[in-house]
């Protein structure tokens, strides 16, 4: 298999596990978990505003969401370990980006 075509099977894969996060559809009685890989402290701006708009599509945190913790503040120095952690807890969609 080509890269190219590695690639877009792996972006294709993403967008149908993160799916019912970007349509707001939800399975009844379904709790999901997404994890989050980003440099900035939760409480950052770019982080709040993602929980927030899933609080507006009815996703609620303690109901229907639980956030995998220990993916916020990965640093450069505990980055893989992070990363295999997050991995390990399987979540639904892993959340990642630059330093807001």
């Amino acid at each position: 298999m080509r890269r190219c075509e590695f690639i877009t099977l792996i972006g294709g894969e993403a967008l149908f596990v993160a799916c019912p996060f970007a349509v707001g559809a939800q399975e009844a009685g379904r709790t999901y978990r997404p994890g989050f890989l980003l440099p900035s402290p939760r409480q950052a701006p770019a982080g709040l505003a993602f929980l927030d708009e899933l609080r507006l599509n009815a996703f609620a945190e303690g109901e229907n969401l639980i956030v995998i913790p220990g993916g916020f503040e990965a640093t450069d120095d505990r980055l893989a370990e992070r990363a295999a952690t997050l991995i390990n807890a399987a979540p639904d969609v892993i959340v990642s980006g630059p330093e807001s």
